[in-house]
């Protein structure tokens, strides 16, 4: 018989089950009280975040705790997923927590499968006891996670926010809606301190960019954006435009690959399709007259149905002739089988320079897009493109630098399967813009690539010299009209020279260039 120390009766056992299972019904009870965190995914316990910081630590080596924390206190809408994919893309924490303050809310399923295959870092969390959100939660908060950074979910951070954020061990706005407490902050050691550190940090106005953050309440954004949607399509509101490139694209973001080598070939491609005679323009001249000179490319390929004509092509095929080299390319008539008209010129061109880098790599130039300074240092990218007005919510495709290896470009080009001939910019610029969003480690986007002005600026002769300085950081200029058309006179050396404009100013500067 094995040795047995006592044994307890028969009563006392069934007490004791008894005793057990009120016990276990009690956890359960207090965990859904809320007092304790649940994740919201698979509803299992979330580690206790100094826990996960420290293993954190450990495994990266990296003391500073890039957690975020907010609290979600309303039903969830497009306002708060634009909010939180700002926040990833400027902050780009490793875990970010998404309290959510009413166990019976929840986040529309469109949302979240959005964000569970975007941003897989985002922890949903349901937790009671905030359904009222005080500075001193806050600072609970970050306390329990050994520093992080708290947001309120109506503000959108500006790219200074980066680095003001890393340069900073504590930062407080003002009215609380952003609060950083890093691992070596004097909060830990002295609470008062921190009121030391308050500082208005966002803007009441959508259009201030000079700030570090802006307030997106819903009433402004009911304001600026009343159908509720991203697509651009439906709202022509330039704050609005620019409040959703800042959302979705940061300075800040992951920076491509830059190649000890040049990976984009020297040579610049121009596409032309008509139908009938093709007498080159003035300002097609002058285009491929500034990559010759200011890129100083070793090539100039133009692809056309048709043999430009007129004096200035005899001038350039005069002056240039051993480095243009004319390609037939018929027009294209289909897109992934989809028909084009033959008069949609455009959609046929959208896809033919896509086509023709895909082949040999190079810059693509719009007839009308004109060099400005020497674009040599972002050949060693994979892609590059840019934004030719500074609210557009796409990415020019005007002017583009490729690789014929680009992963960019592969994707770019394979979206065409997309293509709707009722929506020009939906496959040609929207397209791009969305998929730089989920890579933007493919393409390099500088911040001054390629500008484009207004009729009235390029006429006027009032600010002409002081338009033409404040042109110095971009690469590229591109007229927004064809110049024949807003000139009453015919357009050549000798009549530009007398221009006193932007436009007269910008084709001097081509000329006057040595080479």
């Amino acid at each position: 018989m094995p040795f047995r120390l006592f044994q307890l009766p028969d009563r006392l056992q069934k007490h004791f089950r008894v005793l057990g299972i009120l016990v276990i019904i009690g956890i359960i009870i207090y965990m859904l009280s809320g007092d304790l965190v649940w994740s919201a995914r698979g509803q299992q316990e979330l580690p206790p975040l100094p826990v996960a910081i420290e293993i954190y630590s450990q495994l990266t080596g990296n003391d500073t705790s890039w957690t975020a924390h907010a609290v979600l206190q309303e039903e969830f809408t497009l306002r708060h997923y634009l909010v939180i994919q700002n926040i990833l893309r400027h902050v780009r924490p490793y875990v970010f927590y998404l309290y959510v303050s009413h166990l019976t809310m929840s986040i529309p399923v469109e949302f979240e499968k959005r964000m569970n295959e975007e941003y897989p870092n985002v922890e949903l969390v349901r937790h009671s006891a905030l359904s009222s959100i005080s500075f001193s939660d806050i600072l609970r908060l970050l306390a329990s996670s050994k520093g992080g950074v708290y947001f309120s979910l109506d503000v959108l951070l500006q790219p200074p926010f980066g680095d003001l954020l890393r340069q900073n061990q504590c930062l407080v706005d003002t009215r609380l809606r952003i609060v950083s407490v890093q691992p070596s902050c004097p909060y830990f050691t002295n609470p008062s301190a921190l009121e030391a550190y308050q500082r208005p940090l966002v803007s009441d106005h959508p259009d201030d960019t000079r700030s570090v953050a802006i307030l997106l309440s819903k009433d402004t954004f009911d304001r600026l954006n009343p159908f509720h949607s991203l697509d651009p399509l439906t709202n022509s509101d330039r704050v609005w435009n620019s409040l959703i490139w800042q959302a979705h694209c940061s300075c800040d973001q992951l920076e491509p690959v830059r190649h000890a080598e040049a990976v984009i070939p020297n040579t610049v491609h121009y596409i032309w399709f008509s139908s009938n005679t093709w007498n080159m323009t003035f300002m097609q001249l002058i285009s491929v007259l500034s990559n010759l000179k200011i890129n100083r490319v070793i090539r100039v390929f133009i692809h056309s149905n048709t043999d430009p004509t007129g004096p200035h092509w005899d001038w350039l095929k005069h002056r240039y002739g051993d480095k243009i080299a004319r390609r037939y390319y018929p027009q294209p008539k289909y897109i992934h089988g989809k028909e084009i008209k033959s008069t949609w010129i455009q959609h046929s061109c959208d896809i033919a320079r896509l086509t023709v880098l895909q082949r040999h790599g190079g810059m693509y130039f719009d007839w009308d897009a004109i060099v400005l300074k020497s674009h040599e240092e972002l050949r060693y990218y994979d892609g590059v493109m840019g934004l030719d007005r500074p609210w557009s919510f796409g990415l020019s495709n005007g002017h583009i630098m490729f690789s014929a290896k680009s992963e960019f470009l592969r994707l770019y080009k394979s979206n065409y399967v997309n293509y709707d001939r009722l929506s020009w910019g939906k496959t040609s610029i929207y397209a791009p813009r969305e998929i730089y969003q989920k890579h933007p480690y493919l393409l390099k986007v500088p911040s001054h690539f390629m500008k484009c002005e207004a009729d009235d600026t390029l006429l006027d002769t009032s600010r002409s010299r002081a338009n033409l300085t404040a042109l110095t950081p971009y690469f590229a200029f591109h007229f927004s009209s064809e110049p024949e058309e807003l000139f009453k006179f015919e357009l050549n050396f000798t009549s530009v020279a007398r221009l006193d404009n932007l436009f007269g100013d910008v084709v001097r500067h081509v000329m006057d260039y040595p080479g």
